[in-house]
């Protein structure tokens, strides 16, 4: 659910960020004419607010994406706000990125087959699942 969603959120001195967002999202979603066809486009917008969010404008704008990522998956034509629990979320995807491409790398990965059908005596397996196993000593 995004920020715009919840009301009873908007009441922590949002509101301003809010209207405006609403406002772009409406003014940008209108039909524009050109050459004759109508033409419609769309928008996401992230949000990122100082001093909360960030004073440097390097902090600023990389929350800002991180909360415009959550809207574009999130439905689209829609705005969000940076929440603190985002940039926790993406270290750990970029953690797990780093220590897959490792393993690629380093050949860890290792492939297992899987019968899918019903062995009858004398017959070979008609269909088989294959596997990646990911083994990885620190896991608990």
């Amino acid at each position: 659910m995004s920020f715009a969603d919840r009301p009873d959120r908007a009441d922590t001195g949002r509101k301003t960020p809010v209207l405006l967002a609403r406002r772009l999202l409406e003014a940008i979603g209108d039909p524009y004419l050109l050459d004759g066809h109508s033409i419609v486009v769309g928008a996401s917008i992230g949000i990122a607010m100082a001093p909360g969010d960030g004073e440097e404008s390097e902090k600023l704008l990389k929350n800002a994406d991180m909360a415009l990522s959550r809207a574009k998956t999130s439905s689209g034509g829609t705005f969000s706000f940076f929440e603190a629990g985002m940039d926790a979320r993406a270290q750990s995807r970029r953690k797990i990125e780093t220590d897959l491409r490792d393993a690629i790398q380093n050949d860890v990965l290792r492939p297992y087959y899987q019968p899918r059908s019903i062995f009858r005596a004398g017959a070979s397996p008609a269909l088989t699942k294959a596997l990646v196993r990911w083994p990885q000593p620190n896991a608990a």
